[in-house]
């Protein structure tokens, strides 16, 4: 686990040290060395459909790109046996290259729980790490297929659900979760 804090760490000191290098103007020499004006980007705005949890098990996700390697986003879809959603964050190093890796945090539908009478979705903060594999532009977020392993950082609530209402569960709870996605930009 500190491994992984490590690694999510420098990912994020990579994008915010890429943001900054993109945001210091230049010096125009043929107007007598005055800064150009920098361009406000608008914030772009990017759809997904795709199959882990933050996309809340089968369903879409709605990214806001705040510049090139942060978003916010929200997702919703299908658990298995009820509606799924997440609601969270993307940092992504190296957004402008064909294959971009990232780390997202998120709040929701992590476990699913059923048993013969009722099943039970479980939230909770989740964490990850995965690549973004741009097939269109580099320069754009359009094309792009987004690969994850995801890390629930609740499995104490899990184990405590479990254990309350003697649950015996059939297969074993994994500790990561895949999540695959194919994003195109809306706007």
């Amino acid at each position: 686990m500190r491994k992984i804090s490590i690694l999510i760490a420098f990912i994020i000191a990579i994008s915010f040290n890429c943001e900054a290098n993109n945001k210091i103007s230049t010096i125009d020499s043929t107007a007598q060395s005055e800064p150009q004006e920098v361009k406000k980007e608008q914030i772009r705005v990017v759809l997904a459909l795709g199959l882990g949890i933050d996309y809340g098990g089968i369903g879409g996700k709605i990214s806001f790109l705040l510049n090139d390697n942060i978003s916010l986003f929200g997702g919703g879809g299908l658990a298995i046996y009820a509606p799924g959603f997440n609601v969270g964050g993307k940092i992504r190093a190296f957004a402008k290259r064909k294959v971009s890796p990232f780390a997202i945090f998120m709040y929701g539908y992590h476990t699913i729980i059923k048993w013969t009478s009722s099943s039970e979705i479980l939230n909770g903060i989740n964490t990850g790490l995965g690549i973004d594999i741009n097939f269109g532009n580099s320069k754009s977020e359009c094309n792009c297929l987004s690969i994850a392993l995801i890390i629930p950082n609740s499995f104490a609530d899990v184990n405590k659900y479990i254990e309350e209402n003697n649950i015996e569960l059939k297969t074993k709870l994994p500790p990561i979760r895949f999540s695959i996605g194919y994003q195109f930009k809306y706007r």
